[in-house]
């Protein structure tokens, strides 16, 4: 950001999550911000893969690796 101030260039933020979740009307802004309103969205080529397994292990990861160091503290060493 600091870069593109600095060199007076506009900038367009763009989220994972939202673009995750609303393609295209996330990729629709996008090409409007460049100046191409009229540009064709492509159709994903990919699909998220987590499902709630892969949720349940994040979560279950997240609280076993917080354990062994401590309850959330950096381990000392």
């Amino acid at each position: 950001e600091n870069f593109f101030a600095a060199n007076a260039i506009p900038s367009h933020r763009l989220a994972y999550e939202r673009l995750a979740g609303e393609f295209a009307a996330t990729t629709r802004a996008l090409f409007t911000a460049l100046g191409r309103p009229d540009a064709i969205v492509p159709v994903p080529r990919l699909r998220r893969q987590a499902d709630r397994i892969s949720e349940e292990m994040v979560r279950r990861f997240l609280t076993e690796m917080r354990a062994s160091l401590g309850g959330g503290r950096a381990a000392e060493g």
